[in-house]
């Protein structure tokens, strides 16, 4: 049964084979497609702007320094918190703020941020180098 059926297939599809017609594109065809391609690449240009500016680097760079100093200053003494030296309550007077600042950090988490901060700076110009050498012309 299905030996048939699959001949009956067959035996229709080559008839339609046989009755169409091979389609060819008119004689200009990839010259008109050619320059709308160049009509369209022409007038458009990407200009490069970066994703964060040089002031914008600058202060990073200052507050990641800030950062820096205020660990290594008060890593001496343990007991209290790191952050208790810096008068915050000027600018907040919030009781939340209070007891995040009040908060004391071991030596190794300090290690830590300042490790992981200093390679993602490490990191970032080298991933902008790789691909702005893979997206050259």
């Amino acid at each position: 049964m299905e030996k048939h059926l699959d001949k009956k297939i067959e035996q229709v599809t080559d008839k339609l084979m046989k009755e169409s017609t091979v389609e060819k594109p008119s004689f200009n065809f990839t010259d008109s497609v050619m320059q709308s391609v160049h009509g369209i690449s022409s007038n458009h240009i990407t200009e490069y702007k970066p994703l964060i500016s040089k002031q914008g680097w600058i202060g990073i760079c200052l507050a990641f320094i800030l950062i820096v100093y205020l660990i290594f200053t008060n890593a001496s003494s343990q007991e209290s918190g790191w952050l208790q030296t810096i008068n915050f309550n000027k600018l907040f007077n919030f009781k939340f703020m209070e007891s995040l600042f009040s908060m004391s950090v071991s030596k190794t988490v300090l290690y830590s941020i300042l490790f992981f901060g200093l390679m993602l700076f490490v990191q970032i110009p080298l991933l902008k180098n790789h691909f702005d050498k893979r997206f050259e012309v």
